[in-house]
């Protein structure tokens, strides 16, 4: 039995080998298959995926998650390793355990109850779980798997997960039916990494083909150049602390960067739906020249140098601006303890603050800083930090500035002038701090333009009457209700100048403003999807208050 479980686990070694490392091509085999997952087996061994062994790829065997966790870091040429001391089910001679360590550095596993099953058969939702983290798939909507016959039969806490991958058009499911709890054939899965991926890049070169799909690189010291990519971009970990540069690239979906420490150079590239930065490894270092970005979200270290007009910080990480200019920057809650250090020839117009216990410092320039969290300290000369009511431990300077307070901090950074702010709406009761807007994201990806509501403005249905306090002033804001047939919004356009985390809002008395997305790059038009649909005979009610002064505006909107 000994003898046979040492043998098992070679072969099972044996048939996760890159291809590359055996030169081995199709015709090695004499199981390979001449189906309808030829092509995709095909380019599953070209691309270094799945090897075979004893002259056998077996296509029908099914997954286990060290074999997932096997090709998946392969995918991504990852090398870094995470500590599993915290599972008790890795042994460190297993042939899995690099494999799963890496997995977990690249935070595509996770485990629970300090497992992580390796031996187990991996289920289709957890699969396609795994591959929505890596390539950083924005969460669908659960009422996407209502098409398939066993859509409820997804677990809660992947729903968002396949239904991405379904939005996408990555997997379609047989007859009806997504099978999320069976098992995945080797054949199968190989098939969903072919659509999930138009081409490898896995050396050092130039590449100037258009790319019809996702383009991963994983490999440090290669030069895109003046093509077009029909899908997102990864720069994966196996770019490591090398860098990669962007010459002319246009991007029609987003840029995610999982690795770079050395430089992600962009020179006149156009990316339509942003970056994001979720590099597990180390601080990475991008440099942006004459190139439209979108909004730059950021999960962990970053050094930029070069002009981004909105960054989004939404985990906790250090970020460093050595030059350029930004103009929006916000930190979201959940990214509580960041750092942001801006250079002397750096500048960032407005900073708005909805974590706590985040520092601002630096030479550099910052305008201001909108403070709607608590112990929150700003260094930086001659910016002007304003306190939202309720929060507590603001400093300026050095000088504390209360809520409801403004501190203009002097040319040396060391000190500030504070005063009141004049409110002219009803103060937020005293200690409540306002809400600090969540951790969202512009949506995009996954919606194509049909499925975007029409936002053009135009008075609602409503009276529009707002708060109907007579004399005090009002919120300039629109609010609509958008149905589609498939689905129906409330779609909401803020003031000018203005995006979502400088409000709260209610629908219908619920807090709604964490949920919201973005249907403009800017963030000042948002929407809202009823999950349920609505009473088309009901009547709406939006509550919008600006969080710096407490102005309230409400708007009354019928469907029909």
């Amino acid at each position: 039995m000994k003898r046979k479980n040492t043998m098992a686990m070679v072969l099972a070694t044996m048939m996760l080998l890159p291809a590359s490392a055996l030169a081995i091509s199709p015709t090695d085999f004499s199981d390979f298959p001449n189906n309808w997952s030829a092509q995709a087996m095909t380019r599953a061994v070209q691309d270094g995926l799945l090897s075979g062994a004893n002259g056998k790829i077996n296509p029908n065997g099914q997954l286990t998650r060290a074999e997932m966790a096997a090709i998946i870091s392969r995918a991504f040429g990852a090398s870094a390793v995470a500590s599993l001391e915290g599972y008790i089910d890795v042994p460190q001679d297993a042939w899995y355990y690099q494999d799963m360590a890496k997995a977990v550095q690249m935070g595509v596993f996770q485990g629970a109850d300090g497992k992580l099953l390796p031996s187990n058969r991996i289920t289709r939702e957890e699969a396609f779980a795994v591959l929505a983290r890596a390539f950083d798939l924005e969460d669908g909507s659960a009422s996407t798997l209502q098409a398939f016959s066993d859509g409820s039969a997804v677990s809660l806490w992947a729903q968002g997960a396949v239904a991405a991958l379904v939005e996408n058009g990555y997997i379609s499911g047989a007859d009806g039916r997504l099978n999320p709890k069976a098992g995945i054939t080797r054949a199968e899965f190989a098939q969903v990494m072919c659509n999930l991926v138009g081409l490898y890049v896995s050396t050092p070169e130039t590449v100037t083909q258009a790319v019809d799909g996702n383009l991963v690189v994983r490999e440090a010291g290669v030069t895109l150049q003046g093509l077009t990519i029909d899908g997102d971009l990864i720069l994966a970990d196996g770019i490591g602390a090398g860098g990669v540069m962007l010459d002319g690239v246009t991007i029609h979906g987003k840029l995610v960067v999982r690795g770079g420490a050395d430089a992600v150079q962009m020179t006149g590239c156009t990316i339509a739906d942003g970056i994001t930065l979720t590099n597990p490894n180390a601080v990475t270092h991008i440099v942006a020249q004459d190139s439209q970005t979108g909004v730059l979200e950021v999960r962990s270290g970053l050094t930029l140098e070069g002009d981004i007009s909105e960054i989004e910080i939404t985990q906790t990480a250090a970020v460093t601006v050595r030059r350029g200019t930004v103009e929006q920057m916000t930190v979201r809650e959940a990214a509580e303890d960041s750092t942001i250090m801006v250079a002397e020839n750096a500048e960032i117009s407005q900073i708005t603050i909805d974590a706590d216990g985040v520092r601002v410092d630096g030479k550099g320039t910052v305008k201001t800083v909108q403070a709607n969290a608590d112990e929150i300290a700003v260094t930086t000369p001659n910016t002007e930090v304003t306190a939202a009511i309720g929060t507590h431990g603001i400093t300026a300077g050095g000088q504390d500035v209360q809520g409801g307070q403004m501190g203009k901090i002097n040319a040396n950074g060391t000190d500030a002038k504070v005063t009141d702010i004049e409110i002219e709406e009803e103060e937020t009761p005293k200690g409540s701090k306002p809400s600090s807007g969540g951790n969202r994201r512009p949506s995009g990806g996954s919606s194509s333009d049909d499925d975007q509501p029409d936002t053009s403005p135009e008075e609602p249905d409503g009276d529009g009457s707002g708060s109907g306090d007579g004399d005090k002033p009002e919120l300039a804001c629109t609010a609509q209700c958008i149905d589609l047939n498939y689905a129906q919004y409330i779609v909401i356009e803020l003031e000018q100048g203005t995006t979502l985390s400088d409000y709260t809002i209610q629908i219908d008395g619920m807090t709604v403003d964490a949920v919201l997305r973005a249907v403009d790059d800017h963030g000042r038009i948002v929407k809202w999807e009823l999950e349920n649909g609505w009473d088309l005979d009901s009547v709406h009610t939006v509550a919008i208050t600006r969080i710096i002064d407490g102005t309230m505006q409400t708007i009354d909107i019928p469907v029909s």
